[in-house]
């Protein structure tokens, strides 16, 4: 028989439901920049359409090179919509019966100013909205930066990496920083609230040439955290006024 000597990992699970304090969300994007033609927006909501759908219908009513103008032109389709499927052209379906505008891809339009640069968020392999476990658990990782920096005497944090000094170390770099600004705070600050532990084998001497820091020392290592279950919408009702809400589980 094999005897082990490796640690055994606690299986400690806590299931959260997240709630937001912002009427706005954006985590994640498909693509970098969506094109005019590739969403329409109205006074109250953004929808993006099911292309296929929406060229398998275009096609049958003989107004496809109108959309592929449109396309080729960077132009809103809002105007060939109307034509081909009257005022309430949201509602329509594809000759199969798909809905060429899906409630999944639609959202709340919060601005009264003209959208020019649309991202929309991440989605599953159903459409629908979910909020990835890494853009969650690097939420908690700020939060616990903050909180350390915050009370740098109580947790005592080198000075080196005190408000004061990380201000002071930005105006020096902001020049060479701007290639390279999401990082920046991994090499001022966050290696060495997170990453700057040693591991050592209670079993073996401790040479610290053989000893690395880096991902393998960082303490958030034990924390794993999932994707959320998808953000369906739901209606609540608050104080006499119907809202639209979105809630998501993980653990």
């Amino acid at each position: 028989m094999l005897s082990s000597t490796s640690l055994t990992k606690p299986q400690t699970l806590d299931s959260c439901k997240i709630q937001l304090t912002s009427p706005m969300l954006h985590i994640g994007s498909e693509v970098s920049k969506l094109s005019p033609f590739e969403y329409v927006a109205t006074p109250k909501f953004v929808y993006q359409p099911n292309a296929e759908a929406l060229a398998r219908s275009l096609y049958k009513q003989g107004r496809l090179p109108d959309y592929l103008y449109a396309i080729a032109q960077q132009e809103t389709i809002l105007p060939i919509l109307e034509q081909a499927f009257g005022e309430n052209w949201w509602q329509a379906e594809d000759p199969n019966g798909q809905p060429i505008f899906p409630k999944v891809s639609r959202s709340l339009r919060w601005t009264d100013q003209p959208i020019v640069d649309l991202r929309p968020m991440i989605h599953n392999g159903l459409g629908q909205l979910y909020i990835p476990g890494s853009s969650i658990k690097g939420a908690i990782r700020t939060a616990i930066a903050y909180h350390l920096l915050k009370h740098g005497d109580r947790y005592g944090v080198p000075k080196e990496s005190r408000v004061s000094e990380i201000e002071h170390q930005l105006r020096q770099k902001m020049g060479s920083l701007r290639q390279k600004a999401k990082f920046a705070d991994d090499s001022l600050f966050m290696d060495q609230l997170f990453t700057d532990f040693d591991l050592i084998d209670p079993d073996q001497p401790f040479n610290p040439q053989n000893y690395r820091k880096g991902p393998n020392t960082d303490f958030m290592r034990a924390v794993q955290v999932t994707d959320t279950e998808p953000l369906l919408e739901e209606k609540v009702e608050r104080r006499g006024r119907t809202f639209l809400w979105q809630s998501a589980c993980c653990r």
